[in-house]
Order: structure tokens, then sequence, then C-alpha cells
């Protein structure tokens, strides 16, 4: 593989901190501990003992040390506490190099971050995340990252590669128009027509009496620039439409299958927050070598499938040991850690090896070079560098003084610059008294993500990835309030702006720096408000009744279907306005209903403690905890103008406040009959989303007016029911044995970490699984037990009786009284034409699930009771058991 920069790659660890420098005798810094305090211990490791003398507590933030020497990620250091002076020895990611003081690293999550870690963090408690204040604004890196050069992108799709940058491109032609929104969907960072047909007519206005312009084909990205309210009320797109590309040609940066990236893929892979998941997470991780994490059976892990599995090589003194053993030696000698290595050397050389690994190139035999250092164009230039003699024991003979010399080269080269995690390898933002982005191993944008899952994937099949591991995460200045999406992958001109003004901009009156901007870029590409005809936002117009049930009904996804044969009981909702159909679901639900002479209001403008009480409401209609800490009085009287909030509005205003939806301005006043305008009502829709998560979110199978639409809903906002990572619900799924478990314990909102300490009794369930602890809590209480052949029954499917079963026991288990008598299970269940499939243990659960109105039947005569059960009929039974107050 070719690599640009230093190709080499790689590097690995952290040696010493992400901000550290390389140190001199009598380097001076600052304790900043994680909680305050930073304990000191008599060797470099935590095995060892704290040294005497030390406080009770550790030794204080901001105080000075003296660093006399290292070892590996440790540093002995000397300083004066309550005038006595101890020596020993700190972690050195805690200590906060003089001359370093513009950066910091802090345990304090980021309000960008928090969704994300907290997530994280509920699934693998063990995990510590510390955030890295690299000083840069946002805007600045992106910049700088996007110059021809510093990344590179293999192969297709091409819409990944930038169109701005090695780019040309003659002849081609395009023509401007509307496009229905109903069959456009947004892809990422694209627009995609989507429509049932091979193709979507695009017209000179925004309606289908304007003539046509052109016929965009199924499938096509187009360039979005506004969107408009038209004939009907329907939204259209103005959109452009490559009619033809003419004759275009992307100028490769490396080798020849490298090339420039679009803009939209640089900002994706420099936002962090798009790899916090437990895998992408690991290039992050901080990369010393950690004789308790790594082992040489997870090294064996990671190159199982490759060219270095089972095979040996020879060492410099003669011995045959295996790959594993050499990248063992090599992360040992030089403080590295071996699943870095192992993972740098398969994203350079391939699962299969290339003339690098195998010494069989014909200009120079012999000769390896598994990291491809000095690749600057090819790997004949890593070869060429590696048969030289000189440093890191060139030249590099035999496979065994390659993977020795590269890991040093590594170390030495790298870590002591203090980029000490995959991220800070691939994005030189550390600051180490060089310039910013000067210092990057591989051009390769991808790289990064990839070795990290190689290394999660290692940890997982060893059973130690919820062990503590230890993350550094960068942290830019003014960063957008929104992670920024990959564009779709298509094979033709990705033809959208790679400059970051170029992508943001939508509307006249909305600027980059804009205290409304983020918030505004958000809910329209989210699709819950748009703009005007006239290329504006609208900041400052108030937000009218109808236009907020419009705003609401898209948050909720809401299922507009079942209203369009509604008659309005408004005379001032006509029929055909583009608001009508989400009146009549607003008001449906309660949200927002009409006046005492029978009109809706429209027109009307809304006030801002009138929109908090619609905002409350709709909380509670999507089954939200909306509880208070502290007294809404108490709240309120935060504020100066609290008086002023009406009586029917104080309890929902005090709660918006509590959760950030709403807050005072800079005088301490709530305004509460002030009209909310449009840029308001944006920043309010953004906090609801990213901040408390009150949408739908919307999966591509399931159907708006399908039977479980409402359930799944619920289900997701109440956290019980998740989708799966490709987006989907997969609402006919069977739900397996441990599956429903997590789920009811989610319903019943216990920790099951608590269960931690029980044995695991089951030799089908894994300890450290994600099901382990509520199988745990399950069999403790009763509530699902095990077979009589000793296993849990992990991936077996559910019935329906089953479920019911276990539902009936889980009931009591929450104190309700599941008795009833015999000769009314026999009435309940005789009305279902397959009463007599029903089990003898089950018929006395699914009796009592059917009379309180939690089953009913697949359809009027059957019961279905063998059937497994499907995830819709899961987040169903979900919603029956609430509705009837049962959970």
């Amino acid at each position: 593989m070719i690599r640009k920069m230093l190709s080499i790659i790689l590097c690995v660890i952290i040696l010493i901190s992400v901000f550290s420098l390389t140190l001199s005798a009598a380097s001076t810094g600052t304790v900043n501990g994680s909680d305050g305090y930073l304990n000191m211990r008599q060797g470099p490791g935590t095995s060892y003992p704290l040294v005497d003398g030390l406080p009770a507590k550790g030794i204080p933030n901001g105080t000075k040390v003296t660093i006399l020497s290292e070892s590996g990620n440790w540093y002995r250091v000397s300083c004066v506490i309550d005038g006595k002076n101890l020596v020993g020895y700190v972690y050195s990611a805690y200590i906060l190099l003089d001359g370093n003081s513009s950066v910091s690293v802090t345990g304090d999550v980021p309000d960008l971050y928090k969704q994300y870690v907290s997530r994280l963090k509920s699934q693998h408690p063990n995990w510590q995340f510390k955030f890295y204040n690299t000083g840069i604004d946002w805007k600045d890196v992106v910049t700088a990252q996007t110059k021809a050069g510093k990344n590179a992108i293999a192969g297709a799709p091409l819409s990944f590669r930038s169109t701005s940058v090695n780019f040309s491109i003659s002849g081609a032609s395009s023509v401007e128009g509307y496009l229905l929104s109903d069959f456009v969907k947004r892809e990422g960072g694209s627009y995609i027509v989507s429509t049932s047909g091979s193709k979507l007519t695009m017209r000179k206005g925004a309606g289908t009496a304007y003539e046509t312009v052109a016929s965009v084909p199924n499938g096509t990205a187009v360039i979005v620039s506004d969107c408009v309210q038209g004939e009907g009320g329907k939204f259209w797109y103005k959109a452009r439409y490559y009619t033809s590309y003419g004759s275009y040609s992307y100028k490769n940066v490396e080798g020849s299958s490298w090339f420039q990236p679009h803009g939209q893929v640089v900002r994706y892979y420099l936002d962090p927050r798009n790899f916090l998941n437990d895998s992408d997470v690991f290039q992050f991780e901080q990369l010393a070598f950690d004789k308790s994490v790594h082992t040489e059976q997870g090294v064996i892990a990671i190159i199982r499938s490759t060219f270095m599995n089972n095979t040996l090589i020879q060492t410099t003194d003669g011995r045959s040991i295996t790959y594993a053993k050499a990248i063992m030696e090599a992360a040992a000698a030089y403080n590295v850690s071996p699943y870095h290595l192992a993972s740098r050397i398969i994203q350079e050389v391939g699962t299969n090896g290339s003339v690098a690994s195998r010494g069989n190139s014909t200009t120079y035999p012999g000769i390896y070079n598994f990291y491809n250092i000095g690749a600057y164009t090819g790997v004949t230039d890593g070869l060429r560098w590696a048969s030289q003699s000189g440093s890191y024991g060139r030249p590099w003979d035999s496979q065994y003084k390659s993977i020795m010399g590269g890991a040093q080269y590594i170390a030495e080269g790298f870590i002591n610059k203090g980029q000490s995690t995959l991220y800070f390898q691939k994005f030189d933002v550390v600051s180490n008294g060089t310039k910013f982005y000067d210092h990057q191993y591989m051009s390769n944008i991808v790289a990064p993500s990839a070795e990290g899952k190689n290394v999660a994937k290692a940890y997982k099949e060893m059973g130690i990835d919820n062990s503590n591991f230890v993350f550094l995460i960068p942290v830019y200045n003014n960063m957008p309030s929104f992670a920024y999406p990959l564009p779709a992958r298509y094979d033709y001109p990705n033809m959208l702006p790679d400059s970051d003004n170029g992508y943001l901009q939508q509307f006249s009156d909305v600027n980059m720096g804009d205290w409304y901007f983020d918030a505004v870029k958000f809910v329209y590409d989210e699709g819950y408000m748009f703009g005007y005809g006239n290329g504006k936002f609208g900041v400052i117009d108030p937000i009218n009744r109808e236009d907020f049930a419009v705003v609401l009904s898209r948050l909720a996804g809401a299922n507009i279907p079942a209203y369009k044969e509604a008659e309005s009981t408004f005379p001032d909702v006509k029929g055909g306005s583009y608001y009508y159909y989400d009146v009549m679901w607003a008001n449906d639900r309660g949200l927002i209903t009409g006046y005492n002479n029978g009109k809706f209001g429209v027109g009307d403008k809304i006030t801002r403690e009138q929109v908090c009480t619609i905002i409350y409401r709709y909380a509670q209609s999507i089954y939200r905890d909306v509880s208070l800490d502290e007294d809404s009085e108490t709240i309120l009287s935060e504020f100066s103008d609290a008086d002023t909030v009406s009586e029917f509005a104080r309890e929902a205003m005090a709660w918006c406040i509590s959760v950030g939806i709403i807050k005072g301005n800079k005088d301490n006043k709530l305004m509460p009959h002030n009209t909310a305008n449009r840029a308001e009502m944006a920043v309010m829709v953004q906090r609801m989303v990213q901040d408390n998560a009150l949408c739908y979110k919307g999966y591509p199978d399931v159907q708006t007016g399908s039977w479980y639409y409402d359930a799944v809903q619920t289900v997701y906002h109440k956290g019980y029911i998740s989708g799966y990572k490709n987006g989907k619900f997969g609402p006919d799924d069977s739900v397996q044995r441990q599956d429903f478990i997590v789920i009811m314990s989610r319903v019943a909102g216990i920790n099951t970490d608590d269960y931690a300490d029980i044995a695991n009794a089951f030799p089908d369930v894994a300890n450290g699984s994600y099901y382990c602890n509520a199988v745990k809590w399950s069999v403790s209480n009763s509530i699902m037990t095990g077979y009589n052949n000793g296993n849990f029954g992990v991936g077996d499917k559910l019935t329906r009786q089953d479920a019911c079963t276990v539902i009936c026991r889980f009931a009591r288990y929450l104190g309700i009284d599941t008795e009833i008598e015999d000769g009314e299970i026999q009435t309940t269940l005789d009305v279902f034409d397959d009463a007599d499939s029903i089990s003898a243990y089950a018929q006395g659960s699914m009796a009592w699930c059917v009379k309180n109105g939690i089953i009913s039947g697949k359809n009027a005569a059957t019961l279905a009771p063998l059937e497994n059960i499907s995830r819709a009929q899961v987040a169903q039974i979900l919603l029956n058991m609430i509705n009837n107050n049962l959970i």
C-alpha cells in the first residue's frame, strides 16, 4: 500500500502523554488529575504501593513537579507537599508539561460529546474517557486537512473523491429546477432521488403546473439549495441536476489508486463523534504497552486470517519464532502496543502480504519493510530506504529486523511527539512545539478507523473488551453541534463544494457565527424546519400555531396518513392546506387544541410559555419521564421575571428549563409572553433532539400506517428496544430468550451491573456478554430460568406462550396480582380456535395476558401460542402494558 507522508504509519503509542515533548533532565510540569488529585507510587505502575507521606487524596491539581526521568508512560517526579519533599512515579497523562499551557487534558465530558460518551459508559463502565483540548478552531482544522496532499482515499466510490482539488471537468451540463420533496431522501450528506418509478420530473417551479425541466433518474444525487412550499401545501426542493458530466478526470495523489478525498469525507473522519461507538473508539485508545491487557494471544487473534498466522521467522540470534512472538518482542522493547503494530502491518502490506513483506523485490531482493516506512510514492521507495545502512538496525534483510526496527522508528520518531493514538497519528493536531498538520503518519484517511476496528475485534475475541481502557479524544473550538455525515455512495462526480461554507450555507439570513447557525443547519438537514422561497430562513419571523404543529409532527414521525380521512373540526383549518393533517394529529394527541370559540387559531403567534407547555405535553405523549428533581417554583425563582409566567405554564416551563430546552436571556429573564421566533424554535428543536432525544427514530422497515408503528415509537422513546446497527428495526425478526430478558430488565429500570458478582450458572451464557447480568437478574427473581440440561437457552427463539409466561412472572416481580380462576382461564381461551394447542404450563399466563389486554390473537380466531414472537409483537405488548398501567 502506498502512503504519502511518513507512511510508516502508525506508530504506536503513548510513551508519554498526548501532549508531551521529548524530555530533557529536570523538566517541569503541573499536576492535572481527572478527579482533582493524582496518586504517586513507588514504581512505574499501579501494582506498586503509594509513596510514604502521600496525602490521603493524593497530590492536588495545580502542584508543580520536577520530572527526573521517564519509565514507559510513567514519570519519576519530585514535589513538595506540606513542607515534605516527595519522590515517586506518576502517570504521565496527568502531568501538563510546562511550555504546553495552552492545551489541557480533562476528564470532564464536553457537552457536544455527552450523548455519545454516556451511551458507551453504560455499555462499558470500566472505560475511561479523557478529552484533549487542541486549541484549534474547527473551521481551521477543516481548511488545513482539505488541502491537497494531506489526505488520500482509495478507489471508489467517486462520490468520495474531491471535485475541487486534483479534478478536471469539461463539457458538463446541468439544469436547475424543483423536485417534490416526498421523492427526495437525505442519505448521509447527500440528497438522492427516491421514487417508485424510474425517473422523477424536475419542474421550473414548485408545483405540477410548471413545465418540465428534466427527468431525473431514480437513485441520482442532486444538489439541494432550498426548500419551498408549493401547491397543495407540498414542499419542493430547489435542486441542481447534472444531465451530463462531459469529460472528467481525477488525478491520483499517490500510486495509481489513491485520490484526494471530498471535503465531506474529510470532515466526517475529522469529527470524533462519528467514531464514538464500541469498535471505532479504539482509534482514540492510548497505545502504550500494557502487559495486563496486551498478550500474545491477542496478537494471534488480530493476525489469524493473514499471511502471518502460525508462520515462523528467524530472529537475529538464530531463534525460530512466530510472527506473533516477534511482534510481542518489538512491543516490549519499545513500549508500543503489539495490537497497534499488528494492525499497522496489516494496514500497510495487506492480509496476504506484499513485496514489502515477502522480500522478493527484483530491485531490492531480500529486503523487508513491514510498515512501508519511507514509501513516499510506492513500495519501491520504502524498500530502498530499508536497504540502506544506518539507524533502526538497517538494512532490514530479515522479517524480524524489519518488525523490530520499524517499531523503534515509530516509537522514537512519533511517540515522543505526543501522537499517542491512531487518531493523533493521522491528524497532527497535537501541541508539541512544531507546526500543526506537518507530522502525519499516513495519508490514508480511513486508516485510524480501520485499525481501531481490528484492535476492537481482537479485544472482543479475548473477552477483555470491558477492561480499563483509557481513550483520549480531541476537542476543537467552535465545533458544529452535530456530527458530519458521509456523502452517499455513487459512481459519478460529487459536485457539492468541498469548502465548509459552500456545504453549510443554506439561507441568506443565516451566516457562519450566528448564535442560531448550527441549529438552523440541524433542523434543515433533519427535515424539521425549512426556509422560504426567497432563500431566507426567516430567523426573526414569529412561529405560528399551525407551523408548530407541523414541526412537532415531523419530530414525532407522526402517522400522518392515518388522518387523511379525518374531517376538520376547526372552521379555520381548511382542507388541502399544508398543515391540515398535522393539526389534526396534534389536536388528536392533545398537544395543541383549539380555542373556546371553536377555532384552532391559524395564523396566531405562539409565546415562549405556550411553546414550553406544548413541548411538555409532547414529552408526556411519548412516555417521557417529566418529573423534576426539585420544585418547579425553585427552578423558576432563578429568573427575575418568574412571577410573570402564567399558572398553566409554570410546571411545563420549569421542566423545559431543567432539561435545557429553554434558557433565559442575558438579563436573566425568561420572557414567557414574548412571541417565539423561528431562530429560537430551531434552537429549541435542536436541544429537544440532540440533548433529550425527543424525536422519533425513523426505521426504513417501520412504515407509517403499520399496526406496530406507535408501539415502535414508544419502545424507542422509553429505551426498551432499539434498532440494529444497519438502521433497521427488524419488526418481523424473532426475539431470542436472552434478548427478551434484556428488554424486561430495561422495563424494570434496574441496573443489571448490581448482579455482576453473582456466579454465572449457565455454560451457554458468556461472561461479560451484553446479556449476562440481565440473565442473572432474571434467574435471581424467578422471571426466566434455564432448561433441565443446565443451559439457559441463549440463541433460542421465544414463543408467544413463553413470552406470556415470562410477563406474568415479571408482573408478580412488580407486585401485581396475576391470579386467575380455572373457570375464567377456560372461558377466556375458548374464544380462540387454537386454544387446545396452548401448553398446560402456559394456559393461566396466556389467559391473564388476554384478560388484561396485554396480548391479543393474531386474528379474531387464533392466539398462535407456539409461534415465535417477533420484535414488533413485543413492542406492541409493552405498549399495551403501559396503556393498562401495568408498567
